[in-house]
């Protein structure tokens, strides 16, 4: 975390509504490459949680439950993302904690790609870990990248 943090009391946790949307969108075009098509976030509009400081998304996770092929329950961490002006405030952090909370401290597990370095920085500082590489895939515009799984396991 970087010099600045986050005041507690002005910060406000809670399920994406409607007009959360337009703010997730924007955070998320300034955060991936390539961002994800609005109808992407539609499917997943009840498993989007935002966090808001007076009056303003600044952040946002979607995540779903899932089951491994051992039949054990697992967080999929699908997105998470600050926007910029509020990056190294905590406020990843918060998001994270907001996630294993609301899924009960359940394993938490997610792909990246070697593009995506400060993600990976972020994700070993929270508790993650580099499990294994998996595969190379073809992003259009970007070309070829590798991915990356990582998991959090359960603090329960």
């Amino acid at each position: 975390m970087g010099g600045n943090s986050i005041n507690s009391d002005k910060v406000f946790l809670r399920t994406a509504i409607n007009s959360d949307f337009e703010s997730i969108l924007n955070i998320d075009l300034k955060s991936f490459d390539p961002p994800w098509e609005p109808k992407k976030f539609e499917a997943h509009r009840e498993s989007t949680r935002v966090l808001i400081i007076k009056d303003r998304v600044v952040g946002f996770w979607v995540a779903t439950l899932e089951v491994s092929i051992e039949d054990h329950e697992y967080i999929n961490l699908l997105r998470l993302a600050v926007t910029p002006a509020f990056r190294r405030m905590g406020i990843g952090a918060v998001l994270i904690e907001d996630l294993l909370v609301n899924y009960n401290h359940l394993m938490c597990a997610t792909v990246l790609t070697d593009i995506q370095i400060e993600g990976q920085f972020f994700l070993k500082s929270q508790g993650f870990r580099h499990i294994k590489t998996l595969r190379k895939i073809n992003i259009p515009g970007i070309g070829e990248v590798t991915t990356y799984f990582f998991k959090k396991e359960s603090n329960a």
